[in-house]
């Protein structure tokens, strides 16, 4: 069976509050609406890079107790530097469940 690729849990803040994205927690429509997201920005022809996954999984968890917000909402309020942040804390968590890591 293949295996199916889940992101490591991250958080990130916005707007001052801390928001845990666990890719393992979505439903198959929230995998869709990430993945719709992600292909809205491709029409640059530059393809997708892990920030963009990222914003998109942000997006998502945000969109659950927000409904009216927008992937470019989202996308247009983020700096690099909160997703640099998060997928530095989803390395260090990582490590920390992994006892020879």
């Amino acid at each position: 069976m293949a295996k199916i690729g889940v992101l490591a849990p991250f958080k990130a803040k916005v707007n001052g509050e801390e928001i845990l994205v666990d890719h393992a927690t979505f439903t198959m429509r929230e995998r869709r609406a990430s993945r719709l997201a992600l292909l809205g920005l491709m029409d640059d022809g530059l393809g997708n890079d892990e920030a963009d996954t990222m914003a998109a999984l942000l997006w998502v968890v945000l969109h659950r107790n927000d409904d009216t917000i927008t992937f470019d909402e989202v996308y247009d309020s983020l700096d690099l530097g909160v997703l640099a942040e998060a997928e530095q804390n989803a390395d260090t968590s990582a490590d920390d469940a992994d006892p020879e890591a």
